[in-house]
């Protein structure tokens, strides 16, 4: 059984999503926005290089940061636990030996000779990594990295000694209203971002990571690997790909081509979506078409053929009524400080804790939405329509 207790915690996540509610219309700390420009600024110009055909980063450090330990001992104990319990999955095990392989066949990652290595060296530090699970028939595990592992309680971990700057992220309803201005958008994916962001050799020892020469046989000796790349999972590496994008769409000013640009900076682009027919017969002739029916763009579906926006909601065969429905609750009316001291919304309604009394699907792969188009007189138009998608 699971046990809901309301904290502190809550009511600070109650206050997130109130402010979620009011984006666009709350007022912006204009001194802390403008503090978050200058130490990304300060970043993009002293700490980001080009060269090699690609971008580079030091890592953004906090200024007297304690030191960092080598985190040798937890980090290889937790990756042969980790071998263990996958080669009671040998499937799962090549799979994720076949993620390493790939990534160091593709420079992200590379093997550290530790044969004359001396403990004088300064900042070395080691991360221990595990399996994620994905409900994915091509990649059904992901290896994720713990930049927050402690030795010791008292001991600081890697995401302690870097800044945890937020990236400066443009306006979400600003980007949309944007994207809705003009006759013709385009979006495109960028592959494995973060990896293809490299990293100095100076900041490299402090990404060390256990991995087996031969993975499907626990008894060979673990090899050291380092990142020649931004790894995914350290507190600063949204901020770090922010301040290079920014960087490069600042000082390469785009000019209108019609050859579709596959490489942008060292960066792949990928899944390319438009409602613009020429420019999908563009990408489909290169191979990088986004074939979905519907595009993810920023939370929303796109359906490029209309050209309509919208909103997935699912339906359930059973509604719990009313008075029982914390989500019944805004709509009668209920004010935030009154919110907060309801058990309704805090705990849940009583039936959450019978399995058998939970609401059913009707389809999982049933949903209605709410189309929000432009007409072609731009007159905002609502339409409510059903659509059957494939199972993602």
């Amino acid at each position: 059984m699971n046990v809901m207790i309301a904290t502190k915690t809550d009511e600070y996540d109650l206050e997130k999503f109130w402010k979620i509610e009011s984006l666009a219309t709350e007022k912006i700390d204009t001194t802390k926005l403008e503090e978050q420009i200058d130490i990304q600024k300060t970043y993009e110009e002293k700490q980001i290089r080009y060269h090699d055909n690609r971008y580079f980063v030091t890592l953004p450090w906090k200024e007297d940061h304690p030191t960092l330990p080598t985190n040798k001992a937890i980090a290889q104990r937790r990756t042969e636990n980790v071998v263990r319990r996958l080669s009671k999955e040998p499937k799962l095990l090549e799979k994720y030996g076949e993620i390493m392989a790939e990534q160091e066949k593709r420079g992200f990652i590379e093997k550290v000779d530790t044969t004359n290595e001396t403990d004088e060296k300064s900042k070395i530090h080691y991360i221990p990594h595990h399996a994620v699970r994905k409900d994915s028939t091509t990649t059904p595990i992901r290896v994720v990295f713990d930049c927050s592992c402690k030795a010791t309680p008292e001991s600081p971990s890697l995401n302690d000694c870097l800044m945890t700057t937020p990236p400066n992220l443009n306006d979400l309803v600003g980007i949309l209203l944007r994207f809705r201005l003009h006759q013709f958008a385009v979006t495109t994916d960028i592959e494995k971002a973060f990896l293809n962001v490299g990293l100095e050799t100076q900041d490299r020892d402090v990404t060390r990571f256990f991995w087996f020469d031969t993975p499907t046989d626990p008894s060979t000796p673990l090899s050291t690997y380092r990142f020649k790349s931004v790894l995914f999972g350290a507190t600063s590496s949204p901020f770090i790909l922010n301040s290079v994008l920014q960087k490069h769409l600042r000082e390469n000013r785009c000019e209108y081509t019609d050859t579709l640009m596959n490489d942008l900076a060292g960066f792949n682009l990928r899944s390319w979506a438009s409602n613009s027919q020429l420019l999908r017969d563009r990408a489909n002739s290169h191979n990088v078409l986004d074939k979905d029916e519907l595009i993810k763009v920023l939370g929303l579906r796109w359906n490029t053929c209309n050209d309509t926006l919208t909103f997935a909601k699912p339906e359930y065969t059973d509604i719990e009524d009313t008075h029982s429905n914390p989500a019944d609750m805004l709509s009668r009316g209920v004010t935030a400080t009154k919110f907060l001291e309801l058990d309704l919304w805090m705990k849940g309604p009583e039936w959450l804790t019978d399995k058998s009394n939970w609401p059913q699907w009707k389809n999982k792969e049933s949903h209605t939405f709410l189309a929000l188009q432009l007409s072609k007189d731009n007159q905002l138009v609502n339409r409510n329509r059903k659509s059957d998608l494939m199972k993602e």
